[in-house]
């Protein structure tokens, strides 16, 4: 007996998934404050341009901070527009750690980031994809911020004589 539903083929239903790119998810970018019960904004631009990043360097990127919630934003009391609550900033750092300088310099070549923070001590990295027309390059060391062009970078590097690894 022939069933009386036109459609009684059962299609497959897509599964929601918390996957952004072939390396990253939402579970990477959540806000960590422990208050907002883990909201989410992330521009697929910056998922893009980390993803290109990785495929350049043929290794695991692990995400120390992506959105922030208005809260943890007023926690940090962040006085300029904040790109991590924007969903276009996140803070990066090779899972080995120990290849700083390659992961900086594969950072810069990636046109799609516009802002890149270096954090010298702890040998993370700021990226973000603000709109802006040039990009901005600076240094925190000792809570200083110190901003530099590319071009000054390797000269930084030899004269602060830091040990990249």
């Amino acid at each position: 007996m022939k069933s009386s539903r036109p459609f009684s083929k059962s299609k497959k239903k897509k599964r929601w998934t918390l996957k952004l790119s072939d390396h990253f998810s939402k579970r990477d970018f959540v806000c960590r404050c422990g208050k907002c019960n883990q909201l989410v904004k992330v521009s697929l631009g910056l998922v893009g341009g980390l993803e290109w990043l990785r495929e350049k360097l043929g290794q695991r990127i692990t995400i120390l901070k992506g959105y922030m919630c208005a809260d943890a934003v007023d926690q940090h009391r962040s006085l300029r527009r904040n790109f991590y609550h924007m969903g276009v900033a996140a803070q990066i750092k090779l899972e080995t750690g120990d290849q700083f300088y390659e992961l900086l310099k594969t950072a810069l070549s990636i046109p799609e980031f516009k802002g890149i923070g270096i954090h010298i001590e702890t040998h993370v990295l700021h990226l973000d994809t603000r709109k802006s027309p040039e990009r901005l390059i600076w240094i925190e060391k000792n809570d200083e911020v110190t901003p530099i062009t590319e071009a000054d970078i390797d000269s930084y590097f030899t004269i602060q004589s830091q040990p990249i690894s």
